[in-house]
């Protein structure tokens, strides 16, 4: 699978606009995490965006939530539900889901979007096919019993 693009991210609020581009991300970690926990504390009034696409009128395109760990002093960003669909394909904030109803499709964990924004999937059977083996019938079965299905009937 291939790695999930880190893009630039735009802060826009009460102090003006910032934009952090994806080395500023991995390499100023001091100042990185200062300006997501400035946002968090001022969610009301900072919006963060991913600029994976062109920017656009609408500032609440491909906006982004702060989360923060008091565990680990860090803060983290992601999407908000449903809006993954919103941003570009290489993007690590990509989806496919764009509501619930298309969540619902899958049975429980079949298929579920994990935290790096990939989608992993569960299947009931390996996805290799064997060829059938020779299998010999038991010598004790006869062909003229009626076979036992778990429904009941015969």
């Amino acid at each position: 699978m291939t790695k999930k693009k880190v893009y630039p991210v735009h802060f826009t609020g009460q102090r003006g606009q910032q934009e952090a581009s994806e080395a500023f991300q991995l390499n100023e970690t001091s100042t990185w995490q200062r300006w997501l926990k400035h946002s968090r504390d001022n969610k009301k009034t900072t919006v963060v965006t991913c600029r994976c696409l062109p920017a656009e009128n609408d500032p609440v395109r491909r906006r982004l939530k702060v989360h923060y760990s008091r565990d680990t002093e860090r803060c983290w960003l992601s999407s908000y539900a449903f809006t993954g669909n919103e941003h570009k394909p290489d993007c690590r904030f990509y989806s496919v889901w764009s509501d619930e109803r298309q969540t619902e499709i899958y049975q429980g964990e079949a298929v579920r979007a994990a935290a790096d924004g990939t989608i992993v999937i569960r299947l009931p059977t390996g996805l290799q096919k064997k060829a059938p083996s020779d299998v010999k019938p038991a010598e004790n079965a006869s062909a003229d019993e009626p076979v036992k299905r778990k429904d009941g009937h015969r």
